[in-house]
C-alpha cells in the first residue's frame, strides 16, 4: 500500500493490485466460452453487450456508450477465429482480425438499416459458407439484423444463457481480481464512514466510494444504493439531495464495478449517532443477521436453487411486502446467474440449478416493515469452496446497531 498527500480533500492512497498471468486468464475465459458453444452445438457467437466482450477478450473500451448504441461486435466463431468489428484497440489478445463497423444501430445507419443489415448478414454468411443451416447465438441484435440471420437460413438462438453459466465459475486468476475488488471497495468504505457527518448529502457521502473505485482503475457503480433515515425503507431508493442528521440510519449497496471489470457487491448499515442505536433498529438489524447467517449456511456444491429457496429464511409477515428482490445472487463481472428468489416469487422468478465449487455468491438480507419507519440493508459476498463458503468482505458491522 502506497500512501501519499491529500488533494482536494481526497485521499491519493492506492492499493497495489495482484500480479496476474493475464495470458492465462484470457485463454480461460474464452476457453469456458468456446465449451459453452460446444455443448450446445453453435457455430458462431456474436457479442455485443460490453461485459461479455471484456469476459472473452479483455476489451475494455467505450463500454457505457457500447451498452446503449452497439457500435462494436465480437464474433466467436467454433472453428477458431475471433473477429472484432468496430474495434479502436487492436492489439487484444485471442483476437484473430478486426474488420470495420457494421454500423447496425439507427444512431450509425439511420432510420433504414436495410443496407447495414444486408452487409453484416453477407458477412456472416460468406464466414460460414458451406456449414448448412447452422446455429447463430446472439445477445443484443435489433429485430432487422435477427431476421436477416433467419431469412439466410441460420438457426438464431440466444446466448446470454448459456455466456451467464460459462462466466460463473470462476478461475484462480479471476478469484485474486475479485478479492482486490472487494479490497477496494472496502477502501472506499472506511472513508465513507469517515466522511460520514451530520449535513453530508447522501450524494456527497455516496462519491467518495466512486472516488477511490475511479483512483484505482474502477469503472462504475450499477446503482446509487444509498439511503437515510426513513428513505431506507423500502430499499432500492437512490442517493439524492437529503442531508443526513444525527440518529438516521444509513444504509448502502456499493454494486461497484471495480478494477479490471470485477465486481464488489456488499452492503452495510450504519447509525450515525455516538451511542447505541434504539431498540428498534437494533432489533431490524437482528433480523437482517439471521436471515444472511441462516441462508448463508444453506450455500454448499450441489445444492439445488429450488433447495435453498425453500428452507430458506422466513420474516415475520409485516417484513414481506418490502423484501429484497431476491435471497441471493452469483457475482463476477456484475450481477450475475444464479439468481435465487423468495419462496412467494419462485413461480414467478424462480428456475432450477445446483450450486457449483468456485461460483461466487451474494447473499442478502434486507428488513423493512410495510407499517413504515426506516429498514437495514446487509449483503456479503461469498467463494464457493469444495464444501462451504469463505466470506471476501470484512468490513466490520457497526456497534451501536449490534444488540
Amino acid at each position: 500500500m502506497m500512501e501519499g498527500e491529500r488533494h482536494g480533500g481526497f485521499p491519493t492512497e492506492l492499493l497495489t493490485p495482484p500480479e496476474i498471468d493475464w495470458a492465462k486468464l484470457n485463454d480461460y475465459r474464452l476457453g469456458r466460452i468456446r465449451q459453452a458453444m460446444e455443448e450446445r452445438d453453435v457455430e458462431l457467437a456474436i457479442v455485443t453487450n460490453p461485459l461479455t466482450m471484456r469476459y472473452a477478450v479483455n476489451y475494455h473500451e467505450y463500454m457505457q456508450f457500447q451498452a446503449r448504441i452497439p457500435l462494436m461486435m465480437l464474433m466467436i466463431f467454433a472453428d477458431g477465429p475471433v473477429v472484432f468489428s468496430g474495434a479502436f484497440i487492436k492489439t487484444l489478445d485471442n483476437v484473430t482480425e478486426y474488420v470495420p463497423t457494421f454500423g447496425l444501430a439507427p444512431f450509425f445507419a439511420g432510420f433504414d438499416q436495410q443496407d447495414k443489415t444486408r452487409n453484416f448478414v453477407d458477412f456472416v454468411r460468406s464466414r460460414l459458407s458451406g456449414k448448412g443451416r447452422c446455429r447463430v447465438a446472439v445477445d443484443r441484435l435489433d429485430a432487422s439484423a435477427v431476421q436477416g440471420l433467419m431469412q439466410a437460413g441460420f438457426e438464431v438462438t440466444d446466448s446470454p444463457g448459456f455466456l451467464e453459466k460459462a462466466r460463473s465459475i470462476k478461475s484462480p486468476e479471476e478469484i485474486a481480481l475479485v478479492r482486490y475488488a472487494v479490497e477496494v471497495a472496502e477502501l472506499g468504505i472506511r472513508r465513507m464512514r469517515e466522511s460520514l457527518r451530520p449535513g453530508i448529502t447522501e450524494n456527497e457521502l455516496w462519491s467518495v466510494l466512486n472516488q477511490i473505485n475511479i483512483a484505482h482503475g474502477g469503472l462504475w457503480s450499477e446503482a446509487r444504493m444509498l439511503a437515510s433515515g426513513e428513505r431506507t425503507n423500502p430499499w432500492l431508493q437512490e442517493a439524492g439531495e437529503r442531508q443526513i442528521v444525527l440518529g438516521d440510519l444509513v444504509g448502502f449497496d456499493t454494486d461497484m464495478v471495480g478494477p479490471f471489470g470485477y465486481m464488489s457487491d456488499i452492503s452495510r448499515t450504519w447509525f450515525l449517532g455516538d451511542s447505541k442505536a434504539p431498540e428498534t433498529y437494533r432489533d431490524l438489524f437482528k433480523r437482517a443477521l439471521d436471515e444472511i447467517e441462516h441462508n448463508k449456511a444453506l450455500v454448499r456444491p450441489g445444492v439445488s436453487f429450488r433447495e435453498l429457496t425453500e428452507n430458506s429464511y422466513r420474516h415475520p409477515e409485516e417484513f414481506h411486502a418490502h423484501r429484497y428482490p431476491c435471497i441471493m445472487h452469483g457475482v463476477g463481472m456484475c450481477d450475475e446467474y444464479p439468481f435465487i428468489p423468495y419462496p412467494q416469487d419462485w413461480e414467478t422468478s424462480g428456475y432450477d440449478g445446483v450450486i457449483e465449487e468456485n461460483m461466487m455468491m451474494c447473499v442478502e438480507g434486507y428488513v423493512g416493515s410495510d407499517r413504515g419507519g426506516c429498514g437495514v440493508k446487509i449483503e456479503h459476498q461469498f467463494l464457493v469452496n469444495a464444501t462451504d463458503l469463505e466470506q471476501l468482505d470484512t468490513y466490520p458491522y457497526d456497534e451501536n446497531l449490534l444488540s
